[in-house]
């Protein structure tokens, strides 16, 4: 009776134990797949934030669960950037943009794997790797020196100058600071001012004034990082050599027209000569004589002017009689 009792109780509770089969795992609906990968750059440049493009693709048909997106510079890199992308619909494409800046440069494998969690049940789990081949260049900043320039461009002694230095980086990378220098000729102390950077691929201006102290052709040269603070790809193409002829502060007159009324004078009747005079030069002229000589037998005419500005111009008239009809060669 006993062992009979214990059997009972041991079917109860046995039966009390049992435990209720699980439910079946839900069928596999969605399938994530990579359709596009791009950088931007297309080739990134080293040291600097390149933008890679991931085009992940649902082709089931249901809404899948949220995923990770991860990405690697290279097949045997550590992991890279990585993003949590929401469930996305059946049909449906989402773009993934993730940041990166190449440490070095070179010829790399880029990897994307998608739902590395394996938080997706997909029809297909073997399609959510894709490589792309990437090329990232080297940083280079190249800074030279394009053109001296000056204003006024006929410069005059005694007067001040200003001198112009134009600067490009041809690199593609910014500069950091760096000192532009100007030598007015052999045996002037340089002017240097200093730039704080230049983009790539970017032109920037610095200006110097300047007295030159007498007339005559003045050989100067500008060079950019004059300093040696900026590790270059070319450092032999930073300085450029040019010329410069500086005027006298003096006036300049010069005949600048001639016309005679009547166009064709009638001998024995009086014609008007009119000849303007400019100074071209770089000072006020004082009092001069103007001399025509209507032909060369003949005596010269003079007038005087009593003074004429710089860049100023004036007419001064003759009046003369031909004797007889021909043809006169004037001075």
């Amino acid at each position: 009776l006993v062992r009979r009792l214990a059997v009972v109780l041991l079917l109860l509770t046995l039966s009390m134990m049992a435990v209720t089969p699980a439910a079946a795992a839900p069928t596999p609906c969605a399938d994530l797949s990579i359709t596009a990968m791009s950088t931007d750059p297309y080739e990134p440049i080293q040291n600097q934030p390149a933008t890679v493009h991931i085009s992940v693709h649902n082709g089931g048909t249901c809404a899948s669960q949220d995923f990770v997106v991860q990405w690697q510079s290279d097949q045997f890199a550590p992991a890279g950037p990585s993003t949590t992308v929401d469930g996305i619909a059946a049909g449906a494409t989402v773009d993934v943009q993730l940041q990166y800046a190449f440490p070095n440069a070179g010829n790399f494998l880029t990897v994307v794997n998608i739902d590395t969690g394996n938080a997706v049940s997909e029809t297909n789990e073997v399609n959510n790797l894709e490589i792309l081949p990437v090329t990232v260049v080297p940083a280079t900043i190249d800074l030279q020196v394009t053109d001296i320039s000056f204003s006024p461009s006929l410069p005059v002694a005694t007067r001040v100058t200003t001198v112009t230095i134009t600067v490009v980086n041809n690199g593609n990378t910014a500069s950091g600071p760096f000192q532009v220098q100007w030598t007015p000729w052999l045996f002037e102390s340089p002017l240097t001012k200093q730039v704080d950077a230049l983009g790539a691929g970017a032109t920037t201006t610095v200006t110097f004034d300047y007295t030159f102290w007498w007339a005559a052709t003045f050989d100067g040269w500008a060079t950019v990082d004059s300093g040696g603070w900026v590790l270059e790809t070319d450092e032999f193409n930073n300085t450029l050599t040019k010329s410069v002829l500086v005027d006298p502060p003096l006036p300049d007159l010069i005949v600048d027209n001639f016309t005679i009324n009547p166009a064709s004078p009638v001998p024995g009747q009086i014609a008007t000569a009119t000849v303007t005079i400019t100074n071209q030069g770089h000072a006020n002229a004082g009092p001069f004589r103007v001399q025509w000589q209507p032909w060369w037998l003949t005596s010269p005419i003079s007038v005087q002017v009593n003074g004429l500005a710089e860049n100023a111009s004036t007419n001064v008239t003759f009046k003369y009689v031909y004797p007889f009809s021909a043809s006169f060669d004037g001075t």
